[in-house]
């Protein structure tokens, strides 16, 4: 594993020109055995008068040329170590040693000449997202997940993979499908009204234990089965109901019959049931911040009287209603990133927190200026409604090149020199390489202190640990 994240933490060093490629430290023998053996074998045919295919061999008087015309040198020893050059007809075949020593004096002055030379980082293609990372980019920027890519055209393939950005084009039939998918995303992510709170009902036949079957939806709290309960998984922790309907049964002028409603064996409330049997009431009790996990739900007939029959407690269901806070996820995130912000500034910081995260750069003052106008024209067509601007943000976003490509611009556009990518840039890179994906919000941060290249080794432990 040591050495899998070091030569991780290497390769990605290096493509953004952190770490030098080593060369062979060597002294130059271009001139004391390459020349020589070329004049013997070689200025013949590729030299003075004679040059035939174009090729004189007598301009390399060193090897202050030699990286530069390196396809030639490749040629030549190819030619040589075959046994094509020089031909057969030639006076004087070269010995084996000789063969050898040429083939290393030209190794060594390539070796050389690239140690010292300046590292050239080559280009980066402009490449669009294939569709497993658009899938995954608008999962973790929007917390929609689902195939939003599913009747996108296959992706074009390359040396055998589906990410190669020479080869991913982009059609007329991919901008339809963009706009068609940035609507259904931005509707999922905003909805224009929030659905009620989820309810899970669980009907008397249903309550544990289960050693009594219920008769027209009735099931009573006896002595022998003082209480009824069941377990409810709860996977979003929020503010949640819990509601009971029951009846009692009690005689005239006797002590009425009371519930205790509990949560995880713990009393929440302990109620007066007075409603007849049949005669269903409703109690319910309010529970805040219920975390995650396996809960049990019960209610028990709390003044009970041992050997009475005529005193008894009926329940008809429980019911849990949760959680009350029914936005999205991108919607809590909407609000996290406005809080504590002026009205007048709550569109900025959206837009600022939005569009860094979908470009996964820092968004410009001119992109915040314009998709600020955007949005406070879409609210003011939707009577002011925040939910019209933020889907018409996320729709033009997500049909934006700058989402839809992964774009490296170049910060010293004047360097005449290779040198370091943004720590951003070097954040995308990681991300998409490791997890098909864009940064996530430690990577973002990391990304803007500038931090990101030099805590590069833990990021990458990190990141390779995580479910994605």
């Amino acid at each position: 594993m040591t050495r899998s994240l070091t030569f991780l933490g290497l390769l990605a060093a290096s493509a953004v020109g952190l770490v030098p490629l080593p060369g062979l430290a060597a002294s130059p023998e271009f001139k004391r055995v390459a020349v020589p053996f070329m004049d013997k074998y070689c200025y013949e045919c590729h030299g003075g008068k004679k040059t035939k295919g174009d090729l004189d061999l007598k301009q390399f008087k060193d090897d202050a040329k030699i990286l530069e015309n390196r396809k030639l040198w490749l040629g030549a020893l190819k030619q040589s170590g075959s046994g094509e050059m020089p031909p057969k007809k030639h006076p004087t075949r070269p010995t084996a040693v000789e063969l050898a020593k040429f083939d290393a004096a030209i190794n060594t002055a390539l070796d050389r000449a690239e140690a010292g030379a300046k590292p050239d980082p080559g280009r980066v293609t402009i490449r669009r997202l294939n569709r497993n990372e658009y899938n995954h980019t608008v999962r973790d920027l929007l917390g929609v997940d689902f195939n939003a890519a599913e009747n996108f055209p296959a992706d074009d393939i390359g040396y055998g993979f589906d990410n190669i950005g020479d080869v991913l084009t982009l059609s007329p039939v991919h901008l339809e499908r963009y706009l068609a998918a940035a609507e259904t995303v931005a509707a999922r992510a905003v909805p224009a009204e929030l659905p009620k709170p989820p309810s899970r009902t669980t009907y008397s036949i249903f309550l544990e234990p289960s050693n009594y079957h219920s008769e027209n939806g009735t099931r009573p709290v006896t002595n022998s089965t003082p209480e009824l309960f069941t377990q409810q998984k709860i996977t979003v922790a929020g503010d949640y109901r819990f509601e009971v309907r029951a009846s009692a049964t009690a005689p005239t002028n006797t002590e009425p019959v009371k519930m205790t409603l509990l949560l995880d064996d713990r009393e929440l409330t302990t109620v007066t049931v007075t409603n007849r049997r049949k005669k269903w009431e409703t109690f319910e009790v309010k529970l805040d911040a219920l975390p995650v996990g396996e809960h049990r739900f019960a209610a028990r007939f709390a003044n009970r009287t041992e050997g009475a029959t005529n005193r008894m407690l009926f329940i008809n269901e429980f019911k849990v209603i949760g959680p009350a806070d029914t936005r999205t996820d991108f919607q809590r995130r909407i609000a996290a990133s406005t809080t504590g912000k002026p009205p007048a500034e709550q569109a900025r910081a959206f837009v600022e927190w939005f569009v860094t995260r979908a470009f996964r750069r820092p968004a410009t003052k001119e992109e915040i200026a314009r998709y600020v106008k955007m949005i406070e024209s879409a609210q003011a067509a939707a009577d002011g409604k925040l939910e019209a601007g933020a889907q018409q943000l996320i729709k033009v976003v997500l049909c934006s090149p700058k989402f839809l490509f992964r774009i490296e611009g170049d910060e010293q556009p004047k360097a005449r020199d290779a040198h370091p990518i943004s720590d951003h840039q070097l954040a995308s890179r990681l991300s998409y390489f490791l997890w098909n994906s864009m940064p996530d919000e430690e990577l973002f941060a990391l990304a803007a202190k500038k931090e990101l290249g030099k805590n590069l080794d833990a990021q990458v432990r990190r990141m390779l640990k995580d479910p994605k």
